[in-house]
């Protein structure tokens, strides 16, 4: 079978238009969140509009069921599920809490209804991914019956940033996991554990492409920072002893561009070189305690470079942070191996 060429493939890449609008959204969805008490009321008129035109059935025109993994359709799944998320987040501080669940309920079933059941598709879980952490207080398992979940008490539960969620999506295409359902957060675990969905949803497997080198070196910026990320591995698994989890894949040793985050962030180099060293040596071996560990080693699939090579992103970004999608064919061909079977217990 021949490599996907993803740079000049034209169905995988998406147009000038989709991007500006899905970077316009992501930029949305920042100010939406800020604590400040500017007007938001704009923010709340701009994604009701883009609401009007990402709609499911147009991404079922554009893209058809059982299209798999592709940027153009996560760029536009991530228009609808970001400007969701500031919806519920706006309508949530307003105190129309109720509003906004009832948004969300019919944006889940207009989904459905064009077939993107949770069996087969993974746009439903793009809107989980955004909008479970604003309305994370207020998730009861009525509601998570209305949107789908069949079997909150067994669930692939991914939490972290867009490399765990893209690698969730894969794994949507190419395991049936029969009787599982998959939970898709695109925030941190601790937000998740301080809010109900943590007696909600009891995850049999576990799923987390660790981002806490970067987070440690672009984030923490000093070894004063190295302990308060390790300690979150060390939170991780003692959740997942907690509640029982049968298989936790980890991809551990994931770099960043350290060359980018000296120059434009300011890191000192030997932090930087021990978050992608020794510190992720320190996390693996305290994540190889988790109940079923499954551990991959990011390095040993793509050794590790200080520079751009690796990496999708702009050059010039500070925050080097996705990688190439051949690259990511391959640790998902791992994560794949890990997880198959999962369903058979």
């Amino acid at each position: 079978m021949t490599a996907l060429d993803y740079a000049t493939h034209p169905n995988f890449n998406p147009t000038p238009e989709v991007t500006q609008r899905y970077n316009a959204t992501i930029r949305r969805i920042g100010e939406a969140f800020r604590k400040d008490g500017g007007d938001k009321a704009p923010l709340l008129a701009a994604a009701y509009a883009d609401m009007q035109e990402f709609t499911p059935r147009r991404c079922r025109e554009l893209f058809a069921l059982g299209s798999k993994y592709s940027l153009a359709k996560e760029f536009f799944y991530e228009t609808i599920a970001a400007n969701a998320a500031v919806i519920t987040r706006l309508l949530e501080q307003q105190g129309q809490v109720e509003q906004a669940k009832a948004f969300m309920i019919d944006l889940y079933r207009t989904a459905f209804d064009e077939g993107f059941t949770r069996g087969r598709e993974f746009l439903v879980n793009r809107l989980d991914s955004r909008t479970f952490m604003p309305l994370r207080k207020h998730i009861d398992a009525e509601y998570l019956a209305a949107i789908g979940y069949t079997r909150p008490d067994n669930i692939l539960l991914c939490v972290g940033d867009c490399q765990t969620v893209i690698h969730a999506e894969k794994v949507r295409d190419a395991l049936p996991l029969r009787g599982i359902d998959i939970a898709s957060y695109q925030h941190e675990l601790g937000s998740l554990l301080d809010s109900p969905l943590e007696h909600l949803l009891h995850p049999v497997g576990y799923l987390y492409s660790t981002k806490l080198a970067a987070d440690y070196a672009l984030l923490g910026k000093s070894f004063d920072a190295r302990e308060k990320f390790l300690q979150i591995a060390r939170d991780i698994v003692a959740f997942l002893h907690r509640k029982g989890t049968r298989r936790s894949v980890f991809v551990t040793h994931v770099f960043f561009g350290v060359d980018n985050a000296v120059k434009h962030v300011g890191t000192p180099r030997d932090v930087c070189m021990d978050a992608v060293t020794r510190f992720s040596d320190d996390v693996a071996a305290i994540l190889a305690t988790a109940p079923g560990a499954r551990l991959i080693h990011f390095q040993e699939i793509c050794p590790f470079t200080p520079g751009t090579e690796a990496f999708r992103d702009d050059p010039d970004s500070a925050f080097m942070l996705h990688f190439r999608f051949d690259i990511m064919d391959a640790v998902h061909a791992r994560i794949a191996e890990a997880l198959d079977g999962l369903d058979d217990a």
